[in-house]
């Protein structure tokens, strides 16, 4: 038995990717646009983190390298 594989995933953040990159595609670079995607794709957490964003604050602050990777 095989399972069909969903490209569905995929089309959407295609499709979230070309939407964002329309609206601000004259002052874009690529890094900004992945990161832009990534938010809007990731839109859950990226509300958590605009609703309470102090302990995302608290812990760059506490950190010595500041340098982190965010990982959704």
């Amino acid at each position: 038995m095989a399972i069909p594989v969903s490209s569905a995933s995929a089309e959407r953040s295609f499709s979230t990717m070309r939407r964002v990159e329309t609206y601000l595609r004259s002052t874009m670079k690529s890094s900004r646009l992945s990161s832009l995607t990534l938010l809007s794709i990731d839109f859950e957490n990226s509300d958590k983190l605009l609703k309470d964003p102090t302990a995302v604050l608290e812990v760059f602050a506490s950190m010595k390298n500041r340098r982190i990777q965010f990982q959704i």
